[in-house]
């Protein structure tokens, strides 16, 4: 095993410089202070450097915060009302605020395509709006309207979430930490 030991310029005098191990993509392993009472284990491909200042989060750990970035857009553009067009020509909003909302909504298309299986299209089905009106429709108008909403929606979510965290995990070849921390994951929802 091949140690390298990179001294650090010290600008003030007795300012305290760390003992840190970086891996072979130069992510911080481990640190400790300078001193003979610290000596890390130096696992293979590793390298020891003596710095005066412990480097932030490494590109492994940005990309991973950048990604937890991304589907936390995606599940706040997820959970939003969507605008639907009822029978008679009525407006009005699918609530989705949350997972209860969902499961709510997917326990309705659900129900809707178990009457349209058993010879039932025509089922008289009731749907809730974000309004608080009941909605009479029979099962094809559930999938024709709730069901062609939400997936609609979330769908298009789910794209731009997968091509956002594509993008990055692509670029962080050859980004360097501040361009991943800069990037923008508010564009294109």
């Amino acid at each position: 095993m091949q140690v390298h030991i990179q001294f650090n310029q010290m600008l003030e005098g007795d300012s305290m410089t760390h003992k840190i191990v970086l891996d072979a993509d130069g992510e911080l392993v481990c640190f400790g202070p300078n001193n003979e009472n610290y000596e890390p284990n130096i696992p293979n491909g590793c390298s020891l450097h003596i710095v005066d200042t412990i480097p932030g989060k490494g590109k492994k750990e940005l990309i991973k915060d950048k990604i937890q970035a991304i589907k936390d857009e995606y599940l706040k553009r997820l959970y939003v009302g969507i605008p639907a067009t009822f029978p008679g020509a009525v407006d009005a909003t699918i609530q989705l605020r949350n997972d209860n909302d969902m499961n709510a909504i997917l326990s309705v298309i659900s129900q809707a395509n178990a009457y349209i299986n058993i010879g039932n299209p025509t089922a008289n089905m009731v749907f809730r709006t974000d309004d608080n009106v009941n909605r009479d429709m029979v099962a094809t108008e559930i999938i024709s309207i709730i069901a062609n909403a939400f997936y609609s929606h979330r769908d298009s979510l789910l794209l731009t979430c997968w091509a956002h965290k594509d993008l990055v995990r692509q670029l962080s070849l050859t980004m360097t930490a501040q361009e991943i921390i800069d990037y923008d994951i508010s564009s294109g929802w």
